[in-house]
């Protein structure tokens, strides 16, 4: 469901294990980033501190998994018009940074 159809080249397993690797360690990073920012901003190891960092996390997470959700539905007509997709999605993250 999640693979792409058609022949895939014997390295793309290998490919796709490293990029899941690199996707994890950055993951991990970026939770480890932003308890650090938090704690700078003087939010302290108590309860506040705590449910603030929970909360980014779950936002991240989140997001993490509607894209996958919606990649897996919607990846296959990337292949049709890639450009437009790749405007799209442009558009689509700078309205996130605005808002943010």
């Amino acid at each position: 469901y999640f693979l792409p159809s058609g022949h895939l080249s014997p390295d793309y397993f290998k490919y796709a294990q490293w990029r899941l690797i690199q996707r994890l360690v950055s993951a991990t990073s970026n939770v480890f980033g932003t308890q650090a920012l938090l704690l700078a901003l003087g939010f302290k190891r108590n309860s506040i501190g705590i449910s603030a960092a929970s909360t980014w996390v779950l936002k991240d997470a989140l997001g993490k998994f509607s894209r996958i959700f919606w990649a897996s539905k919607y990846g296959r007509n990337f292949d049709a018009d890639a450009k437009q997709w790749r405007f799209l999605s442009s558009v689509l993250f700078s309205i996130g940074n605005a808002l943010e």
